[in-house]
């Protein structure tokens, strides 16, 4: 097992630039020159210097590559003296470049058993890897588009490729003894390549973006979060807006007040929360709503509101695994960081979308704790030990003694502290 570096997102455009620059001599970058134009979760963002300046430059295309594979494929190149040596062997041109690469081992996903940090098995190879995840990425956009009407979701174009990747970023990232282990040569790395669409003029300059930040994130107060809780995940309790409006995107307040007097733009955000409970229920899968315009409503050259679905699918992001997670918690429970992550994205996405079908009065909902028994469904309860397991697993706060049966109380926060502007809180971190 290793372990992937974590970077932060203020320092992530200055490594892309630096890769950019080192590699500029490989022939991918030299026949496909580009520029990073910037990411979001674990996605960075490129364009082709070729299509910028065209007259048809709005109908070009941008490429996401996700940061967690091209740490994964770097340190799987360097896992081992065995694997560094068929790393090395494989760049050098001297054998046959795809029998080495499919002889370097790859990443296989965490498991509810590894209970802390990023680490990195190498037992299964990282071609075969992301061909499954290529194929299941297939799958949910076809359940999408099963849903949603045509033309409201972006799919991508993607495929398995080879990256190049400068040592400076090893430097940067890794151990001394990774970094010397790597080398001073650029090197291949195994990816995913997503290739889309850049969005039209109007959505990227005008869109407001439909979704929601985590509640954990953003100072509630337990009572508060009982509150929100009680509001969103159970029937009868009347809709607090204001308090609602905290966890909502600026862009999707916003769209919220607009809707008020404009009938056509109420009608289409109730079109999507519809589809999105039904999307949900039909096939058991989540959208990705927490990140910041992975949804977009916008008005089209035609002044008529759409919205489009630009980047609503991660891999990690599984209901059914939250439902489950939550059917057995107890108070006893100290849940593992897989685990907390599952049921903190669940409890939100479930939020999101039961609190705008309330909003909207749409009669239908996702319930996250469906299969937890009767007797023992009580929100409260469940908000209780949700908060503490997310507070206690994702910061580096003092911890609050337990007492079961006994929720936590506002002195409690009080001892544990608030949480930072600054964290993120998602399946991307862990």
């Amino acid at each position: 097992m290793i372990e992937r570096p974590q970077i932060p997102h203020g320092e992530l455009p200055d490594l892309v630039e630096t890769n950019i620059e080192d590699a500029k001599e490989h022939p991918m970058l030299k026949t496909y020159p580009v520029e990073y134009i910037g990411h979001g979760g674990q996605n960075i963002v490129f364009r082709f210097l070729a299509e910028k300046n065209s007259p048809d430059a709005g109908e070009g295309v941008v490429v996401k590559a996700q940061v967690d594979h091209i740490l994964d494929g770097m340190l799987t190149g360097i896992s081992s003296s065995d694997s560094v040596q068929k790393f090395n062997e494989s760049m050098s041109g001297s054998e046959d470049k795809t029998v080495n690469a499919k002889g370097v081992k790859g990443v296989e996903k965490q498991t509810s058993d590894i209970d802390k940090g990023n680490l990195i098995d190498t037992d299964k190879k990282t071609e075969d890897k992301l061909e499954d995840e290529l194929i299941q990425e297939r799958e949910y956009f076809k359940k999408i588009t099963d849903v949603f009407r045509e033309g409201t979701v972006s799919v991508p174009a993607s495929m398995v490729a080879k990256v190049p990747v400068g040592p400076n970023i090893a430097k940067a990232l890794f151990t001394s003894e990774q970094a010397v282990q790597f080398g001073e040569e650029i090197k291949e790395v195994d990816t995913i390549l997503r290739f889309q669409k850049i969005l039209p003029d109007k959505a990227r300059n005008e869109g407001l973006s439909f979704g929601f930040k985590y509640a954990e994130n953003n100072y509630y107060t337990p009572d508060e979060y009982e509150n929100i809780n009680r509001m969103l995940l159970e029937e009868g309790v009347p809709l607090d807006k204001e308090l609602v409006k905290r966890f909502l995107h600026k862009g999707t307040v916003e769209l919220l007040e607009q809707a008020e007097s404009d009938e056509e733009l109420r009608n289409l955000i109730t079109e999507f929360v519809e589809k999105a409970i039904e999307f949900t229920g039909k096939h058991n899968e989540m959208l990705d709503l927490a990140g910041r315009d992975n949804v977009v409503f916008f008005k089209d050259d035609n002044n008529n509101w759409m919205y489009l679905m630009v980047d609503v699918h991660h891999s990690a992001l599984k209901w059914d695994d939250a439902q489950h997670t939550i059917a057995n918690i107890d108070f006893k429970d100290d849940l593992s960081p897989i685990d907390t992550s599952q049921v903190f994205n669940g409890i939100n996405y479930a939020r999101m979308l039961n609190g705008m079908a309330k909003w909207l009065d749409i009669d239908g909902r996702v319930d996250v704790m469906s299969l937890r028994e009767e007797a023992s469904r009580d929100v409260s309860d469940v908000s209780d030990i949700v908060l503490l397991n997310i507070r206690r697993t994702f910061q580096d706060l003092p911890r609050v003694p337990r007492i079961p049966n006994k929720p936590i109380t506002n002195q409690d926060v009080e001892l544990r502290g608030d949480l930072p502007d600054t964290q993120v809180i998602s399946t991307r971190a862990v």
